[in-house]
């Protein structure tokens, strides 16, 4: 079966194995492939292996992408943040500086119950386009997965606010969401002189209310001193469990008083933070099955230690590394910076990290069985680093060494720029211009055919409308609708084949660039050259043929349309011609290149005939609106 996207040229291809996490030694047995292939299929990574892609995977609608000797590796996948919420908390910084801990600042009302105020005047429409910028910079350093907790509403309505917030982003824009339900992150400044009260509302109201809606797959809470103790947190988690959800515990993260013995005890699936973590929790935990979230930026940033991960390992507890983005204590929006902290501070090995932020990760958010490892059947979320190797990529801070996202087997980023913002049809009618004239190869003709057809079958429609939309035609109304019906889908159809001609140059490009040392490298790159001009010759084709059929639904126009748009009509008819004839010269110059003279003899036949009909319409409709309008 052909594939849609081919990595080839891969220097290292580095990934965890399997759809579980990986404990103690496991964790670092990372699998690492050289000058390899990846080969998708729609979303899904259909086959990877070593040496040219096999001929069966390329199509002349493969995109094939030249990873440079590059390392390769599956997305990132940050199961630890608290990505919606209101306002910012940089006035705290100045008290830090002063002394002031963590625990300090939340006394004194600042800290979550500050982000809490923050949040609680916020509209849902603010909260996700504050979170919906801050996954646009995570998607360009490779997180392709990300958990997002609540915790910043302590109420019904607020809580609620902030994960239907979280499900509409998920909905909209390319990274994965996974909620966690948050409500026990702090007891509220009302429910301040009835903590039980706080502790019903959440077992015997939000909790509930939250799962029947299916807001969140997983409940947090809180396990820390002047929080929400042990047992209380037990009473939460135990109730989110009643419910389905799965449970996970902020432990251990300032003092310990019995937040990672409690995971194990209960079988949460994760417990977070750690820092101050003790060998009965640890053990607990590895009993448990519960893995082990660090988050070191959060250490660095709180001036505090670092979690005993080593000792974790050691001790067969399953570690993932996470961000922990939210605006109090790590607000950094960058996995890579944890990746670096965990080898420096924890003393993970590369492999080791690897693991942790991909399949560790994707088990702590319930997302192993199809995240996380660059395998066949998993979902294509890929990463081209600007790294030949693992060590490479681990060695270096400070600077995003993501080139290349791809989510779901879509190119998302390259170069740092988002794909899905930089669409040709997407550009202003300027700024398309200035690309046009400039000394890039592309776009070139058959791009610009492609706008001058999607502009003429859209004057016809734009004609029909205004005619359609006047009582004194009424007679031709049922006509015009006939029309604008037909006319449309030309319009997407032309405007898509924009990008889709430049797509096919760009194809044609990297298929030459494919190694030829070898025979059989040379048979797989004639076979990708080869498949490539096929597409090449095939788009514009398809253009041509649409410019034919598009010609003949603006000549229904001629004659029963508003008199005062035939001008705008004849330029229609104009622009049509034009991409008509665009469209048969870049079939002519890529046919001459096919060897598989069949195809090309059959291609130039029908578009020679397809030609001389948009000769003959466009010709005929101009002439008799040039005859209308000089009456």
């Amino acid at each position: 079966m052909p594939a849609s996207v081919i990595i080839y040229n891969i220097g290292t291809l580095a990934t965890a194995q399997g759809s579980q996490k990986l404990c103690g030694r496991a964790q670092g047995a990372v699998l690492k492939l050289h000058d390899a292939y990846v080969a998708v299929d729609g979303e899904k990574i259909c086959a990877v292996g070593t040496g040219p892609a096999p001929r069966e995977l390329i199509a002349s609608s493969t995109r094939l992408i030249d990873a440079q000797g590059r390392l390769v590796t599956a997305g990132l996948i940050d199961c630890h943040t608290h990505l919606v919420f209101g306002g910012w908390r940089e006035h705290e910084l100045a008290q830090k500086l002063r002394g002031a801990d963590y625990l300090d600042i939340l006394k004194s009302g600042g800290g979550i119950l500050s982000t809490v105020r923050s949040t609680r005047a916020a509209s849902e429409e603010e909260l996700a386009e504050k979170a919906g910028e801050a996954l646009s910079t995570m998607l360009l350093y490779g997180t392709t997965t990300c958990e997002a907790k609540s915790g910043y509403g302590l109420s019904a309505e607020h809580e609620l606010k902030q994960l239907r917030a979280a499900k509409r982003l998920n909905e909209v824009q390319p990274v994965e969401i996974v909620s966690t339900f948050m409500g026990a992150h702090a007891v509220p400044d009302e429910f301040a002189d009835d903590r039980e009260g706080y502790i019903r509302a959440l077992t015997d109201e939000m909790i509930p209310r939250v799962a029947r809606e299916h807001l969140a797959e997983f409940c947090d809470v809180f396990c820390e001193t002047a929080v929400f103790d042990a047992a209380e947190s037990e009473r939460v988690l135990r109730a989110a469990q009643a419910h389905g959800m799965g449970a996970k515990i902020h432990a251990d993260e300032i003092d310990a008083i019995g937040g990672s013995e409690l995971a194990g005890q209960i079988g949460a699936v994760s417990a977070e933070h750690l820092i101050a973590a003790q060998p009965s929790g640890i053990e607990s935990m590895a009993r448990g099955g519960t893995i082990a979230v660090l988050l070191p930026a959060t250490s660095f940033y709180l001036g505090k230690g670092f979690a005993p991960a080593r000792e974790m390992i050691d001790a067969g507890v399953a570690v993932a590394v996470a961000s922990d983005f939210n605006p109090g204590s790590t607000p950094n929006l960058s996995l890579q910076l944890p990746m670096n902290m965990a080898c420096y501070k924890y003393r993970l090995t590369p492999e080791e990290v690897l693991t942790a932020v991909t399949l560790n990760a994707a088990a702590a958010i319930g997302r192993a069985d199809r995240l996380g490892t660059v395998e066949a059947s998993k979902q294509a979320d890929l990463l081209i680093w600007d790294a030949p190797n693992l060590d490479r990529a681990l060695y270096r801070y400070g600077a995003n060494q993501v080139k290349t996202v791809i989510k779901k087997g879509e190119i998302v980023i390259v170069e740092g720029n988002r794909m899905d913002s930089h669409r040709l049809a997407d550009m202003t009618v300027s700024d398309f211009i200035k690309l046009v004239a400039s000394d890039e190869p592309a776009p070139g003709g058959g791009s610009v055919s492609a706008v001058a057809g999607a502009m003429g079958i859209g004057l016809a429609a734009m004609t029909a409308r205004l005619t359609a939309s006047k009582k004194k035609y009424a007679d031709a109304h049922e006509l015009m609708r006939s029309i604008i019906d037909r006319a449309d889908p030309f319009v997407n159809s032309m405007t898509d084949g924009i990008d889709r001609d430049t797509d096919a140059y760009n194809g044609f490009g990297e298929a030459a660039k494919l190694p030829k040392d070898t025979d059989e490298q040379k048979a797989a790159r004639r076979a990708a050259m080869q498949s490539a001009l096929k597409y090449a010759a095939q788009v514009p084709f398809e253009l041509l043929l649409n410019c034919e059929r598009a010609l003949e639904v603006l000549s229904e126009c001629v004659g029963t349309i508003n008199p005062n748009c035939y001008s705008d009509l004849g330029s229609g008819a104009a622009n049509l011609r034009s991409a008509a004839q665009g469209a048969w010269l870049n079939v002519l110059i890529n046919i001459s290149g096919i060897a598989d003279e069949d195809f090309a003899q059959d291609m130039r036949l029908r578009s020679e005939a397809a030609i001389a009909r948009c000769y003959e319409l466009a010709d005929k409709a101009f002439s008799d609106i040039e005859g209308f309008i000089r009456q």
